[in-house]
């Protein structure tokens, strides 16, 4: 009995395969998953990159604001010692 519905299995699996009808939509549902991966992967990216550079500004910023206080402090402890 098992044997029997096996071989059903087979022929519908192997009339499946032989059917050219349909092979468009079948194609496109099947890429449709991972190229929406991949284009949305693309744009969290373009996030991080994003945020990432933002970040490395404000640490610039914040490395020159502590370099710019410390030269004027000691130009103006300098300037009072003479």
């Amino acid at each position: 009995m098992g044997e029997r519905r096996l071989h059903r299995l087979f022929q519908a699996v192997r009339r499946f395969a032989a059917h050219a009808g349909g092979n468009t939509a079948i194609i496109f549902g099947v890429c449709l998953l991972p190229a929406t991966l991949l284009i949305l992967g693309g744009i969290q990216y373009s996030m991080v990159e994003s945020a990432a550079t933002k970040l490395a500004a404000i640490a610039d910023a914040a490395a020159l604001w502590a370099v710019s206080k410390s030269a004027t402090t000691t130009y103006q402890s300098t300037a009072a010692t003479g």
